[in-house]
């Protein structure tokens, strides 16, 4: 469990304890730095590498998969002519339902109409509404 623990600069500087982040800060930029950073010790240089690789290696892998699907799109003809279209046309068909259905003038009219959809958030309270705690019981006959 210790390899998940955040390494700490204090390994590298030899315990000598008394650093912070801010420290690190040039002395021109250092009134933009809020107090609140004085308490947290430098980070580990590792962790730049560490960032850095996983930077990398997730740009490799998607460059892989759209160098992989441009491959097979270039490569067969009938593919080639149609995927195109049928994105535009999938696009023409879902944004203004997508749009449509994020304005709020919007869904309250669908509301109107199609009220089991749901697709309209709980009324806002207007201050008007009065309730009373106690309910009184008349004796009239009728």
């Amino acid at each position: 469990m210790a390899a998940f623990v955040e390494p700490h600069f204090d390994a590298w500087t030899q315990g000598s304890g008394n650093m912070t982040v801010v420290d690190k800060v040039p002395p021109e930029m250092l009134h933009m730095v809020h107090p609140h950073w004085n308490q947290f010790p430098p980070m580990n240089p590792l962790w730049h590498s560490i960032l850095g690789f996983a930077i990398f290696m997730l740009g490799m892998i998607s460059m892989t998969g759209n160098g992989c699907v441009m491959y097979i799109f270039t490569n067969t003809n009938p593919l080639a002519t149609i995927w195109g279209s049928l994105f535009a046309k999938a696009n023409a068909v879902y944004n203004p339902i997508v749009y449509g259905i994020s304005h709020p003038k919007y869904r309250a009219a669908l509301y109107q109409k199609f009220p089991s959809l749901s697709c309209q958030d709980a009324p806002a309270d207007d201050g008007q509404s009065v309730a009373s705690g106690a309910t009184q019981a008349s004796d009239e006959k009728a």
